[in-house]
């Protein structure tokens, strides 16, 4: 009997947790400041020297970079990976 009265108890106080109103939400309030916000985008987005690397010329051919890595006489990066491109295993 005591379990049965502690399951309703839990059960009782779990829906009325679950039922009480929420509090209002302003999506306006969660906007930053122009000022802020430009600050934000700056230091989030990557300059010109962080995206350097996309200049790169790749070659996604194995075979075509082996002949241009002789071709110029400069090494060649082999990247190659297994599994989930995020890492995600």
């Amino acid at each position: 009997m005591r379990r049965l009265s502690l399951a309703l108890f839990a059960t009782s106080w779990l829906a009325l947790a679950c039922a009480a109103p929420v509090a209002s939400h302003d999506a306006e309030s969660d906007a930053l400041p122009p000022a802020l916000q430009a600050e934000v985008t700056r230091l989030v987005l990557p300059d010109a020297n962080e995206d350097a690397w996309r200049t790169l010329p790749w070659i996604p051919a194995y075979a075509d970079a082996v002949i241009e890595a002789e071709r110029v006489d400069k090494p060649l990066l082999m990247w190659a990976m297994n599994g989930h491109p995020l890492g995600c295993t």
